[in-house]
């Protein structure tokens, strides 16, 4: 074990114990607070070698963001409203047909890379009135069904998904 100097230039300096360079800089965002977590957010730390024969560098970690609560604590059900593919990854934004809430995906290369790793970024943005209306119109619409189907799904009861026919059979 090692002692590295660690901060991300906001926050005081600590020295960590550690096995490595990301060791420490996982246990500095272990020992600190990250303020709103409705998104992914990346926190570049620079940890310093106490020892002085290896050079600093920086780390970057990216913190997953905190899911919100469903309404009666029940899991949320994602519905996708939007799928959009482009050349250097894929947006997804869903909304949960219980409350309302959204969540947005991007992955790929127009999110940030680190340690050549494909990377996603989520976000959780509040529901609105956009959002509740057509929840309303899905559980109450035609479409009624789909919150039932939705939660009964063949995965869940062992039932297979019949594959999708070839084109032009």
């Amino acid at each position: 074990m090692k002692l590295f100097r660690c901060c991300d230039g906001i926050r005081d300096e600590l020295v960590i114990e550690a096995s490595s360079r990301r060791a420490a800089a996982e246990r500095y965002i272990e020992a600190e607070s990250w303020g709103d977590r409705s998104a992914t957010v990346r926190v570049d730390i620079h940890v310093a070698p106490i020892d002085k024969d290896s050079a600093a560098r920086w780390i970057a970690i990216f913190l997953e963001p905190i899911e919100p609560q469903c309404k009666d604590t029940e899991p949320h059900v994602w519905r996708e409203l939007q799928m959009i593919v482009h050349d250097k990854g894929v947006y997804v934004r869903e909304a949960c047909l219980r409350c309302g809430v959204y969540r947005v995906t991007e992955t790929g290369a127009g999110i940030q890379k680190s340690d050549k790793r494909l990377l996603k970024s989520v976000a959780y943005e509040e529901a609105n009135a956009e959002s509740l209306a057509s929840l309303d119109r899905t559980l109450n619409g035609k479409q009624a069904d789909l919150f039932d189907r939705l939660q009964h799904s063949p995965e869940e009861s062992g039932e297979g998904h019949a594959p999708n026919p070839a084109p032009g059979t």
